[in-house]
């Protein structure tokens, strides 16, 4: 299912937040995604996660940072010039878990959405920045 976005009301958004920040502030949100930014959002990350449907954990991005991390950087400031993110970054698995109790009550069970790792750098680097 392919969604149609208003990016109009993207920018208004962006432009009212403008408004309310000091001038020093504003510019922090629009800059450049750089290649420390992203490794330290992947340092910070917990380890021995589940990943998402591509099956790239955190430790592969830290171990094979020197290789993948200036080409996941274009990726990402290709998303944010407009352009779509890819279906594995719009795409979360869910799981459900059982917690405690008796297994035959729906209420002891837990959903589990399983995102892909490269979708969760980009969603702190811009947590981060708001």
């Amino acid at each position: 299912m392919k969604e149609n976005l208003d990016l109009g009301k993207g920018e208004l958004f962006i432009r009212s937040l403008k408004r309310r920040l000091p001038e020093d502030e504003r510019g922090k949100l629009g800059r450049e995604l750089t290649v420390e930014e992203a490794y330290n959002v992947i340092k910070a990350m917990k380890a021995n996660k589940v990943p998402g449907i591509d099956g790239l954990t955190k430790e592969f991005y830290v171990a094979f940072w020197d290789m993948v991390g200036i080409h996941l950087l274009g990726v990402f400031k290709e998303i944010m010039e407009g352009e779509e993110m890819s279906d594995s970054m719009k795409t979360g698995v869910v799981s459900i878990l059982f917690k405690k109790g008796n297994p035959n009550h729906l209420d002891n069970y837990r959903p589990l959405t399983m995102l892909c790792v490269d979708y969760k750098i980009l969603s702190k680097i811009l947590a981060n920045r708001l």
